[in-house]
């Protein structure tokens, strides 16, 4: 009976050694995989914070313009993404 319980663990702790082994040498190749994505996303921000802030010239040059008594919103009020590599 001892036996049987032995074999058993044996081969489940064979199979968890194996499924970490095979983990262990994937994780490399997803970690350098994700860098260039990363980039493509910072370079995306880049350039949609560009646009924000095109389009939030655009509107405080509007409204002091027009001499509307709406002032434009302060950086506060308007959230900014900031990203580094």
């Amino acid at each position: 009976m001892m036996g049987f319980f032995g074999d058993f663990i044996g081969v489940i702790s064979f199979l968890a050694l194996a499924a970490i082994a095979g983990i262990w040498f994937f994780v490399p190749f997803a970690i350098f995989g994700t860098k260039d994505r990363l980039d493509d996303l910072i370079d995306a921000v880049d350039e949609t914070n560009k646009h924000l802030a095109d389009i939030k010239a655009i509107l405080t040059r509007d409204a002091v313009q027009s001499g509307d008594a709406v002032e434009p919103k302060s950086d506060i009020e308007i959230p900014s993404i900031h990203v580094s590599r």
